[in-house]
């Protein structure tokens, strides 16, 4: 198995959108956001956006978004995944752990919100160390999602 880490380009958005995890996709239609709309405009919004091959294969797309809102960065880690993400798990742990560390090494924290009925991701986070709040409404259709937060060690 081969892992690579690279700027995602137009062949790999294509396959993450057309390929998309249900969770995932449900997570963006939650917060009212189309798709193929949420990962381009991530990617856009982000300083860090990767896309992760598997054997060739786009397993995921992560980034950091940082939004410059009164003068303040606010950084926001995402992730969308295909099914191949969540059929390997060593994969996505390998792959997350350099991702946050090179994360943390800029930034003292990083939060983001995770939609509560995607165990898999809520999983995840909790094994990596993140602090989940307590489920809120969030988004136009008022889900409830989790704010998470990792911090610097």
């Amino acid at each position: 198995m081969v892992i690579e880490f690279c700027e995602p380009d137009e062949c790999d958005i294509s396959q993450l959108v057309w390929n998309m995890n249900k969770a995932d996709r449900n997570e963006l239609l939650a917060i009212g956001v189309e798709p193929e709309w949420g990962v381009r405009h991530s990617i856009e919004t982000s300083k860090h956006a990767m896309a992760v091959r598997v054997d060739g294969l786009v397993a995921c797309i992560v980034g950091l978004a940082v939004e410059d809102s009164l003068g303040e960065a606010t950084p926001r880690p995402w992730l969308f995944g295909t099914p191949l993400l969540y059929s390997d798990n060593r994969t996505f742990v390998r792959s997350t752990r350099k991702v946050l560390d090179l994360w943390l090494s800029e930034f003292p924290e990083v939060s983001n919100y995770v939609d509560a009925r995607h165990s898999q991701a809520v999983s995840w986070l909790k094994h990596f160390g993140a602090e989940l709040g307590e489920p809120e409404a969030y988004g136009p259709l008022g889900r409830l999602f989790h704010k998470f937060t990792f911090r610097r060690s």
